[in-house]
């Protein structure tokens, strides 16, 4: 089954202070592997830069679905880096959660959805 394109259209939408002013769409970033293979974002947390960093998964044609970790520039959405954390097997992974901690580290939590060994 077909799924949306991870980050599907993950963009960043300027919010102005003033309750009457009208949101401005800033950029949109697409991440597609193919046709009948599954990318979706799942959480997004923001960079102390003002980058959005978006964990997903993504399905690279071997295997099962990955977790997919990008950061996204602020200023126009173009990846700044990407990790990939690969499935065992055939099992799939999920994202659950993105977080930075004191020292500036970004943690990503997930689990393997099936049976691996």
């Amino acid at each position: 089954m077909r799924t949306s394109p991870f980050l599907a259209c993950i963009g960043l939408l300027l919010l102005p202070l003033a309750a009457t002013a009208e949101p401005q769409f800033a950029w949109s970033s697409l991440l597609d592997s193919g046709a009948l293979l599954e990318d979706n974002g799942r959480v997004v947390v923001a960079h102390v830069s003002g980058d959005a960093v978006v964990a997903g998964v993504s399905h690279d044609g071997i295997g099962g679905s990955d977790i997919l970790v990008r950061r996204l520039a602020a200023k126009d959405g173009a990846p700044v880096w990407t990790r990939r954390i690969p499935a065992f097997d055939t099992s799939n992974m999920s994202v659950a959660d993105v977080a930075w901690d004191e020292a500036g580290d970004l943690i990503v939590a997930g689990h393997v959805l099936g049976c691996v060994g």
